[in-house]
C-alpha cells in the first residue's frame, strides 16, 4: 500500500513538472513575444520602439520570475517620455509574480519527489519498481487526464470566459480588469496573445507528455524494438520537416524532429553490421541518395543534402574502421563537411561511434552525449564568440536554447538505452514485409519533394 501510494505521487510529480515546467518556459520565451508583438502590432498600439518594448519586456519577465523587486521602466511613448506601467497595473502584476513565483517552488518541490521516490522505490523494489512507477503514472494519468482534457475543451470552446473565470479564480481582488485601450499592460500581451500562447503550452505540454507515455509503453514491454523505433523516427523526421518546411516559426516542431537523427543513425550502425550483403546495402544507399537528390532538385529544394550520401558515406567509414584506417574516417567526415551533407562530419562521429561500441551500450549512449554536446558547444572554441556567453547564459531558457536545439536530440537516448535487439516478428503476407522493407526509401525521397512543392505554393 505505502508503494502504491508512492508511486501515484510519483505520478502525479511528472504530471506537475511537465506542466508548470512548460508553463515557466512559454511565459519567458522571449522569441515568442517578438513574434506575437509583430502579429498584433503591439509597438504601434503603444506608440513606442520596438527597442525600447524588448526593454520593457525583459523587466516585465525578470520581476515576473521574481528576478527583480520592481516593474519601474521608462520609455518614450507617443513622444513623450514616462513609466510604462501605471500604479494599477503594477499592484496586478504584484499578484501576478507571487502567484508565479509560488508555482516555480511547486514545480521543484514535485520535481524533488519525483527523483526522491524513484530513487527510493528503485533500490528497494529493484526491477519490480519499473511497473510500479509507471503504474502510478498511469492511474496519475486517468485522474489529471480528465482534468487536463475538461480545461482543453472549455478553453478551444470559449476561451474569452475560460480566461475570464481563470482570473477570478487565481485573484481576490479586480485589478486584473485593465483597460484594452489605455493600460500597456494589456496592450502587450492582450487577449490574441494568451490565446497563442495557452496553445503553445497546450502543444508543448502534448509533446512532452507524449515523450512520457512513449517511453513509458518501452519500459513496460521489455523495451523498443527495431520496427518500432524505425517508425517513432520517421514520424518525427516528418514533423521535422514540416516545421522546416512550412513552419519554421513552430521552433517545436523542431525539437521533435530531433530525434530522429540518433534513431536512424543507431538502426543504421546494426543494419550495416547483420546485413548479409553489404555492398548491397551501398548500392541501395547510393541509388537512393542520387535519385532523392535529382527529386528533390525537381522539386526546388536545394539546402539540403540528403541523408542518403551520409549513410552511403558512413558505410566508407564502417568499412574503414573494419580494417583499421582511421585515417581514412577523418578524411570521410572532412568531405561530408565539404560536400554539405546532411549532419556532415558531426553525424559520421556519431555514426562511427555507434559502430564502434557495439552491444557495449552505456558507452554508446554517453558517446552520443558527448559527440553532441562537443559539436554544439564548438563555436564558443573561437575567442569571438566568449563576449557572448553570459548573454546567452542570463537568457538561455527565454530565447537562446533555440540555437542550441540539436543537444535536445540527447533525449532520444531514453529510447535507444532499452532497445530490445530481438528481431521484430516477420509480417506473413510478403507483400507487406517488401513494401515495409523498401518504404523508407521512397518515402523519405518523396515527402521531402511534396513539402518543397508545397512551399513553393504556399
Amino acid at each position: 500500500m505505502k508503494n502504491r501510494s508512492l508511486s501515484l505521487i510519483f505520478g502525479l510529480s511528472i504530471w506537475v513538472v511537465i506542466i508548470l515546467g512548460v508553463i515557466h518556459i512559454s511565459s519567458l520565451d522571449k522569441a515568442f513575444y517578438r513574434d506575437q508583438y509583430a502579429k498584433n502590432e503591439v509597438a504601434e498600439n503603444i506608440g513606442i520602439n520596438e527597442v525600447e518594448l524588448e526593454k520593457a519586456t525583459a523587466v516585465l519577465l525578470d520581476y515576473l520570475e521574481g528576478k527583480r523587486d520592481d516593474l519601474s521602466v521608462f520609455a518614450t511613448i507617443d513622444g513623450t517620455y514616462q513609466e510604462v506601467f501605471n500604479t494599477k497595473e503594477k499592484d496586478h502584476m504584484i499578484d501576478v509574480q507571487v502567484l508565479f513565483v509560488k508555482t516555480i517552488w511547486i514545480r521543484n518541490i514535485a520535481l524533488g519527489l519525483l527523483l526522491t521516490i524513484g530513487a527510493y522505490l528503485g533500490f528497494t523494489m529493484k526491477r519490480a519498481a519499473i511497473e510500479s512507477l509507471s503504474k502510478g503514472f498511469k492511474e496519475a494519468s486517468m485522474v489529471l487526464g480528465v482534468v487536463f482534457s475538461f480545461i482543453v475543451i472549455y478553453a478551444v470552446l470559449d476561451f474569452q470566459n475560460f480566461w475570464i473565470l481563470f482570473h477570478k479564480l487565481l485573484f481576490s481582488n479586480d485589478l486584473w480588469l485593465l483597460n484594452p485601450y489605455t493600460d500597456n499592460l494589456i496592450l502587450m500581451v492582450p487577449l490574441p496573445f494568451f490565446f497563442s500562447l495557452v496553445s503553445l503550452i497546450l502543444f508543448r505540454s502534448l509533446m512532452a507528455l507524449g515523450f512520457v507515455f512513449t517511453l513509458d509503453w518501452g519500459l513496460t514491454h521489455q523495451g523498443f524494438d527495431h520496427r518500432f523505433l524505425k517508425w517513432f523516427a520517421l514520424i518525427t523526421m516528418t514533423i521535422d520537416h514540416v516545421g522546416h518546411f512550412l513552419f519554421p516559426e513552430y521552433i517545436e516542431l523542431r525539437v521533435i524532429g530531433r530525434l530522429a537523427f540518433p534513431i536512424f543513425a543507431y538502426l543504421f550502425a546494426l543494419t550495416y553490421r547483420y546485413t548479409s550483403n553489404r555492398k548491397r546495402l551501398l548500392i541501395q544507399m547510393s541509388i537512393a541518395a542520387v535519385l532523392t537528390q535529382g527529386l528533390l532538385y525537381v522539386a526546388n529544394v536545394t539546402e539540403l543534402v540528403n541523408i542518403f550520401f551520409l549513410f552511403m558515406l558512413a558505410w566508407l567509414a564502417f568499412d574503414a574502421m573494419d580494417k583499421r584506417r582511421v585515417w581514412l574516417i577523418i578524411v570521410i567526415g572532412a568531405l561530408a563537411d565539404y560536400f554539405g551533407v546532411d549532419y556532415g562530419m558531426y553525424g559520421i562521429a556519431v555514426l562511427t561511434m555507434f559502430y564502434f561500441y557495439h552491444e557495449q551500450r552505456t558507452k554508446q549512449m554517453l558517446g552520443y552525449a558527448i559527440i553532441t554536446l562537443m559539436f554544439v558547444l564548438l563555436p564558443f572554441t573561437s575567442p569571438n564568440t566568449w563576449s557572448l556567453i553570459p548573454q546567452i547564459l542570463s537568457n538561455f531558457f527565454s530565447f537562446y536554447w533555440r540555437y542550441f536545439l540539436q543537444a535536445l536530440s540527447i533525449l532520444a537516448l531514453a529510447l535507444l538505452f532499452f532497445y530490445n535487439k530481438q528481431k521484430p516478428r516477420a509480417y506473413a503476407n510478403k507483400q507487406v514485409a517488401f513494401v515495409e522493407k523498401y518504404f523508407f526509401y521512397v518515402y523519405y525521397a518523396v515527402h521531402l519533394a511534396l513539402l518543397g512543392i508545397l512551399r513553393g505554393l504556399l
